[in-house]
């Protein structure tokens, strides 16, 4: 009797097994709100056409070549190498031409420049309306900076007057020139400052804030978020010290809203996990027999490439819904 009882429990552990094996080999479907927001940023295509995009990616140029040609070139080949081989490290060999055409970083700037900068950006943030002596005091020395940088000022005027920029999905391994970016940003603030022009500073808030309107990724908005911070305390200060009374827009939902941020984060995250369910499959191809039958029964329980997605999609589903909230709501649910 105890021999047919176990046999008995055997044969339904056995049978149990096999259908849950066999449950876990159904293809599991891409969830629809993945796929929707999947579709808000586009996957590499070496004929896009996005000048705004480009400049900005190759902001760092030098001052006799053209950014955007630049940030083209540095966007293909990070793909190439990128699909070509997942594990391929950039090396200064394979990035010689485009090294030899960008901005050595930390030549560029003297360490007296790097000082000069951070200095400026601590008074901008700390700036009160009763002028400090530190503009005074080092006023020649900032407009000498401003003098040298002149082409990085134009540069960087065309590039916020670009209109509809879309950033185009990254690899994980590329390089924005965000740091250079921001210093001129500084440097194009300050000089707005000195010059106490308030229309200067107010069409600079306006241009950025119709930025929020467009397809940015994580940083590019944590980083124009901070730039409108700093423009609107440096105007305030200039219209209290002019007594004028300027009113700024609120935020709309779509600038304030996470999901196009969410779609990038999505993006990046499905270039890993096709990373992963890749080399499952070579792993799988290369093997045969009973290596092969086991590798097929354990896969799915190490990892499935849509499931994966979908439950990414979960993660940031609440941060989506949540910024796109009245602030009173927000307040309250965004804790």
């Amino acid at each position: 009797m105890l021999r047919k009882i176990i046999l008995g429990m055997l044969v339904f552990c056995f049978i149990l097994s096999g259908a849950y094996i066999a449950w876990l080999q159904k293809e599991v479907k891409l969830n629809q709100a993945a796929v929707n927001i999947l579709k808000l940023v586009p996957a590499y295509d070496p004929n896009v056409q996005q000048p705004a995009f480009f400049h900005a990616n190759g902001f760092d140029a030098l001052a006799d070549v053209n950014p955007s040609v630049l940030g083209k070139e540095r966007y293909d080949l990070d793909w190439k190498l990128y699909l070509a081989d997942p594990d391929t490290q950039k090396n200064s060999q394979t990035f010689s031409e485009i090294t030899a055409q960008q901005i050595d970083y930390k030549k560029f700037w003297s360490k007296e420049d790097k000082k000069l900068i951070a200095e400026i950006q601590s008074h901008l943030n700390s700036a009160d309306y009763i002028e400090t002596p530190f503009w005074d005091e080092n006023k020649t020395r900032i407009e000498t900076i401003l003098k040298q940088k002149q082409f990085l000022l134009n540069r960087y005027q065309q590039q916020i007057h670009y209109q509809n920029y879309q950033a185009l999905i990254q690899t994980p391994t590329a390089n924005v020139p965000y740091t250079l970016y921001f210093d001129t940003h500084i440097l194009f603030l300050a000089d707005l400052y000195l010059q106490g022009s308030t229309d200067g500073v107010l069409a600079y808030i306006h241009l950025k804030l119709d930025r929020l309107n467009h397809n940015l990724n994580s940083v590019d908005k944590a980083l124009l978020i901070a730039q409108l911070n700093q423009a609107i305390d440096v105007l305030n200060i200039l219209t209290q010290r002019q007594s004028k009374q300027i009113q700024l827009p609120q935020l709309n939902v779509e600038q304030l809203s996470f999901e196009k941020q969410a779609a990038y984060e999505m993006r990046n995250t499905y270039y890993v996990f096709k990373n992963v369910d890749e080399r499952f499959k070579r792993a799988s191809d290369q093997t045969t027999g009973l290596a092969k039958l086991w590798g097929k029964i354990y896969t799915p329980f190490a990892f499935d490439f849509n499931q994966s997605m979908n439950q990414a999609y979960l993660n940031y589903q609440p941060y989506v819904e949540v910024s796109k909230l009245p602030y009173p709501e927000f307040s309250v649910k965004i804790n």
